[in-house]
């Protein structure tokens, strides 16, 4: 626990601050308000890079964590290359003559962060899903715990599908 928050806690709120960082740099009209949704979104991957290892071993186990968590970089390795070449191709599309002067106040880029911020809600979605899922085992756990119906919780790893 971090903050008081379980671990998949700390995911949802990771991930709405990624929600957030591109809401408000969507919106940025001025440098300092770009600036910020970019620290945002630096800060977002930072602690995505730094609670997901310990997730997807809590998850999936430690039998092929190195499977699983190569898979998962590579999903992140691939939206954000996915995603980079969507917001040049949309630069390109709004500076045909290429004048940033005519980018005014984010509007040559302001239609890629609409992408973005739909991906990022998805990834919330998901996140809460998960996150709802861990929450209702981790009860279940508990109460069989408590009720004595079991001597001890053997750990089982998190099956997205059931």
């Amino acid at each position: 626990r971090f903050w008081g928050l379980p671990r998949s806690g700390i995911l949802v709120a990771v991930v709405f601050c990624m929600v957030l960082s591109q809401i408000i740099a969507g919106a940025a009209e001025t440098l300092t308000t770009l600036l910020l949704g970019s620290a945002l979104t630096g800060l977002s991957y930072g602690f995505l890079f730094g609670v997901m290892p310990t997730l997807v071993s809590v998850w999936f186990g430690t039998k092929h964590f190195g499977s699983n968590w190569g898979m998962t970089t590579v999903f992140i390795g691939f939206s954000g290359q996915a995603l980079g070449a969507f917001f040049g191709y949309v630069y390109d599309a709004n500076m045909p003559d290429q004048d940033p002067s005519k980018c005014a106040r984010g509007a040559c880029y302001r239609d890629a962060f609409v992408l973005s911020m739909g991906v990022a809600l998805l990834g919330l979605l998901a996140a809460v899903v998960l996150a709802r899922r861990r929450g209702d085992r981790r009860r279940e756990n508990r109460r069989l715990w408590e009720a004595q119906e079991i001597e001890h919780i053997e750990y089982v790893p998190f099956i997205l599908a059931e």
